[in-house]
């Protein structure tokens, strides 16, 4: 058993080099790997001790990544954190972190700005319809999504101009 930790522990730290991971991802990863739960969690326990596995620092990076690379809102973003087997109250609290530090204007201006074409506003209303669906897919919330579009086309709330 001692032996089978062991090997348990270095296929977690070969999983760990070069990203974050939660506890709950190196669970699965080594159970797929076929080692015994003993092995698993007596693993990670050595791990979150040494402090190689650590939810806190894995969910930050992994919030962070959602937000400024991918572009995502707050509810997506705790969302991909609950998948990825954040603790739902830790999750919240990351999420909240994160968003009371980033500029939520500027992400939904650089949604905006990725999906607006020339040709998209020449339909107004299916342009608010389809800017405002987005902005509320990469999770930012209706209200908030609603005046961004409206701010960027205008306060016709995405009426053609053959209205």
């Amino acid at each position: 058993m001692h032996d089978q930790a062991d090997r348990a522990r270095a296929a977690a730290l070969r999983l760990l080099v070069g990203r974050e991971l939660t506890a709950q991802q190196i669970r699965d990863r080594l159970a797929r790997r076929g080692f015994a739960a003993e092995a698993i969690e007596a693993a990670v326990a050595r791990l979150v001790a040494d402090g190689a596995l650590d939810d806190r620092r894995a969910a930050m990076v992994r919030a962070r990544q959602a937000a400024a690379v991918r572009g995502r809102g707050p509810a997506r973003v705790l969302a991909d954190l609950q998948h990825a087997g954040v603790p739902p109250g830790l999750a919240r609290e990351t999420v909240d972190a994160l968003f009371a530090e980033v500029d939520r204007g500027a992400l939904i201006e650089r949604a905006l700005n990725r999906k607006i074409t020339a040709g998209a506003l020449r339909d107004r209303a299916r342009a608010f319809r389809r800017l405002h669906a987005h902005l509320v897919r990469l999770g930012f919330g209706s209200a908030e999504a609603y005046a961004a579009v409206r701010a960027r086309l205008g306060p016709d709330r995405g009426r053609s101009p053959e209205d």
